[in-house]
């Protein structure tokens, strides 16, 4: 989950507009007009939830699935059923924002979940396999969250 990009940090440099959008994602206004939790499907090492927390993000998350907590990698759709499960919600009340198109949007729609493709980085030069790889919907980055939901 760290970006680096040679030996600078990246993640700092977008920190302030991810944090925008989470904080936007999170305050009273957007938890009064959609009963929502916000959490993380993810393939990573042990100690996720540390990392998180010293990035001082981890309070924006209700739940963390991480591949090494339940020995299940992406894109398993195990885990995308044990998040739809800690939410709390059906699966077809959900909606799975990803930058993958093989670890994240294939399974959550394969379970029955909505998609948004963020397109960036790796996952953005990857192509539709078949239909069931194509999202509901696309976007260039996680600003741009806030103007489809």
């Amino acid at each position: 989950m760290r970006m680096m990009y040679g030996n600078k940090d990246v993640w700092s440099r977008q920190k302030l507009r991810k944090l925008k959008c989470l904080d936007f994602l999170q305050s009273k206004y957007m938890r009064k007009l959609f009963k929502h939790k916000l959490g993380i499907i993810a393939n990573q090492t042990d100690g996720l939830t540390t990392r998180l927390s010293s990035w001082g993000i981890l309070k924006y998350f209700s739940f963390i699935i991480s591949s090494w907590d339940y020995q299940i990698m992406k894109p398993d759709t195990k885990l995308f059923q044990i998040a739809v499960k800690q939410s709390g919600y059906n699966a077809s009340e959900t909606i799975m924002v990803g930058d993958r198109l093989d670890n994240d949007i294939f399974p959550a729609k394969t379970i029955g979940m909505k998609t948004i493709w963020i397109k960036q980085g790796f996952g953005a030069m990857q192509k539709p396999k078949t239909i069931e790889y194509i999202p509901d919907k696309e976007i260039a980055n996680l600003s741009e969250l806030l103007y489809i939901l």
